[in-house]
């Protein structure tokens, strides 16, 4: 409904997915179910392999720091085999677990977004992505997740590093966010300033991509006290119609959104079929009426949670959205649609 025609889901479900057999049970479920095209990571465990050549994985998930779930990587010198995986990329949720827990002990318990954010700052993904070179796997192969801050994002591509951001890290801040913990977020939300550089950033073409770290959680797990709620914000239906609105008033190019959302995720990770509207590419497109500027109201939401930290924000949902050449999407209505699970052709790119 917001206007995505592919997804790639992440592993830290309940059980989480690390081995083969855990994905082959997802490409069952998803083939059956998904209404769209769907790809799947593997999480990382130490010590995890060795692997065939799976050709449903499209990139392996490093959580270097703790989150919702329970995968957790201390020791990257560990993650040699998944170096051997069919080339596909390590994607890092970049935050220092030893510095967190030491932070923890200084700033004590989390009470509202403030402290959550000083008990997780920016220094524990510049350490994290500091880790990671020293590690020394291959530039091409690391991708830096959810990137929260343009120091962050400068450590990354000096060091050759592909990057990716979330509409609520452009969008939402310590001040602007709704209170209580629906915007407790790994890596959290940071300060106005922050935000409006990351943003900079994001415009000028400094962030390879556009990533909306969906997170469903229920509002009933949302409403626990701050400490106890889960982490994460949902966002895949709201990521394009809110950056449609922000192209609509002249702030982010149609080209800049085009390439995050669509043509630099395609091709990095080796899916040649998609990501251009061009001969011999595969028709999912989105149309968009620039007048048909809507406010994102919780009660049109299509997630299973229901809830979303947009409300009332201004937003430009698609007017009709195919799927490999066939209307899926018209007027606001699902009219029904049979996506299919991926499977990797060949190398995933990278320039």
């Amino acid at each position: 409904m917001g206007g995505v025609t592919t997804v790639l889901d992440m592993p830290n479900n309940t059980p989480p997915v690390t081995d083969l057999e855990g994905i082959k049970e997802k490409v069952k479920r998803a083939g059956r179910e998904s209404p769209i095209d769907i790809g799947f990571f593997l999480g990382a465990v130490e010590g995890g392999g060795p692997f065939e050549d799976c050709r449903e994985v499209f990139a392996v998930k490093v959580y270097m720091g703790s989150t919702t779930g329970s995968l957790l990587v201390r020791d990257l010198s560990s993650l040699s085999s998944y170096l051997g995986l069919g080339g596909v990329p390590l994607t890092f949720h970049a935050e220092d677990q030893e510095f967190l827990e030491r932070r923890r002990l200084k700033v004590g318990r989390p009470r509202d977004l403030l402290t959550y954010s000083s008990l997780r700052p920016p220094e524990a993904e510049r350490r994290a992505v500091e880790r990671i070179g020293k590690w020394a796997p291959p530039p091409e192969r690391v991708h830096i997740a959810h990137v929260t801050t343009a120091s962050t994002l400068k450590e990354a591509r000096e060091r050759g590093y592909s990057t990716e951001v979330t509409p609520h890290h452009l969008l939402l801040d310590i001040k602007n966010a709704p209170d209580g913990a629906w915007c407790k977020v790994n890596p959290p939300l940071r300060s106005r300033g922050e935000r409006a550089a990351l943003l900079e950033a994001f415009k000028r073409g400094e962030i390879d991509m556009l990533a909306s770290d969906h997170a469903p959680h229920l509002p009933e797990e949302k409403e626990q006290e701050f400490e106890s709620a889960p982490a994460g914000i949902p966002g895949v239906e709201t990521s394009l119609p809110l950056l449609l609105y922000m192209v609509r008033r002249g702030e982010i190019s149609l080209q800049r959104l085009v390439e995050a959302s669509s043509s630099n995720p395609a091709y990095f990770y080796g899916m040649e079929d998609r990501g251009e509207i061009a001969e011999g590419k595969r028709a999912d497109l989105m149309v968009v009426d620039w007048r048909e500027v809507v406010k994102v109201d919780p009660e049109e939401v299509h997630s299973r949670c229901g809830w979303t930290p947009y409300e009332g924000f201004p937003a430009i949902f698609p007017a009709a959205v195919y799927l490999k050449g066939e209307l899926i999407v018209e007027d606001g209505n699902f009219l029904g649609g049979r996506g299919e699970v991926l499977i990797r052709e060949g190398e995933p790119l990278r320039s």
